[in-house]
């Protein structure tokens, strides 16, 4: 199944109240036309098919293990260090190095502010790339 899970898609033309594509910003950029070219959106925890033969056959698992959509690297980093709950926050230092926190939804902050989906349904995560500064302000 082609697909895309919606932690992903946030970083981009994603609207988060909707869980659907922007048609809003489709439009804006002149691409409603191409909008049926998208693939279906998937929450990160939902069923996204089966190992194909080819990987069943050279990993030796059965072709009926299901796979999941998967989640954006930040959302599973917070995922995976306890950030699910409204007000906590997380830091992640690797190939991507950022603090976040975990909000209901979006808040004004600054111009800078970005959110991404989190992997916990209607919760949304704002990971800060220049955490120094951010939290000097």
């Amino acid at each position: 199944m082609a697909a895309l899970e919606l932690t992903d898609a946030s970083s981009s033309l994603l609207n988060q109240q909707t869980g659907s594509w922007s048609s809003v910003v489709m439009n804006e950029m002149g691409l409603n036309e191409l909008l049926p070219l998208f693939p279906p959106l998937l929450a990160p925890d939902a069923p996204a098919g089966t190992l194909s033969d080819a990987v069943a056959a050279l990993t030796g698992l059965p072709a009926a293990t299901p796979v999941a959509a998967g989640a954006l690297d930040v959302c599973s980093a917070a995922l995976g260090c306890g950030a699910v709950n409204e007000g906590d926050i997380y830091t992640i230092l690797g190939t991507t190095c950022c603090t976040g926190i975990v909000c209901r939804g979006p808040q004004t902050v600054n111009e800078a502010t970005r959110f991404v989906t989190h992997t916990e349904a209607g919760q949304v995560s704002l990971p800060v790339s220049d955490a120094g500064r951010y939290a000097k302000h």
